[in-house]
């Protein structure tokens, strides 16, 4: 399954969801998902770079093995948005598509949000308070929490339907 930078990436191994953690070692460590859904029955073709910002470390576990079970790489999950924006301003960083949590610790994810809308990346929200989406991302896409793994499958075939990064014209 395809890594790439950020704290965390997702695989599948032995047909079990596995999340590894990568970074500093406080927040190195590595967690088994027995129990987690499988709704490999709804994986779509994949293939998409999708930025994670979720700073619930649980939320953003959840939403990882979500993306990568569909074979979309996973950018993070990243828990501010000084990690976000590191990413999005990583040289050759591929991203097709970012899931953004809209309260992120004490800090708001709109300039995250302004970040993507700059560089033309399709995003959506994920958050339990619809409310707190900033007027100016009215427009985006919102998925509730709780989620199901369906929910963000299609909202990620929304965002970037069939696009892969290596599909995309060059800048």
């Amino acid at each position: 399954m395809p890594r790439a930078g950020g704290w965390a990436s997702a695989q599948l191994s032995a047909g079990q969801p596995q999340l590894t953690i990568i970074g500093d070692s406080d927040r190195s460590r590595r967690m088994q998902h027995g129990a987690m859904r499988d709704d490999s029955d709804r994986i779509g073709e994949g293939g998409r770079h999708v930025l994670v910002v979720e700073d619930d470390y649980f939320i953003a576990e959840d939403l990882a093995a979500a993306v990568a079970a569909r074979g979309d790489t996973v950018l993070g999950p990243v828990p501010d948005t000084a990690d976000a924006l590191a990413l999005i301003d990583r040289p050759g960083q591929p991203i097709d598509a970012a899931l953004l949590d809209v309260q992120l610790r004490d800090e708001h994810s709109g300039g995250v949000a302004d970040a993507l809308t700059q560089r033309g990346i399709a995003f959506a929200f994920v958050t339990g308070n619809r409310s707190a989406v900033a007027p100016r991302h009215a427009d985006r896409p919102v998925l509730d929490k709780p989620f199901s793994y369906a929910a963000v499958a299609a909202l990620l075939d929304r965002l970037a339907p069939g696009r892969r990064t290596e599909d995309a014209p060059p800048e």
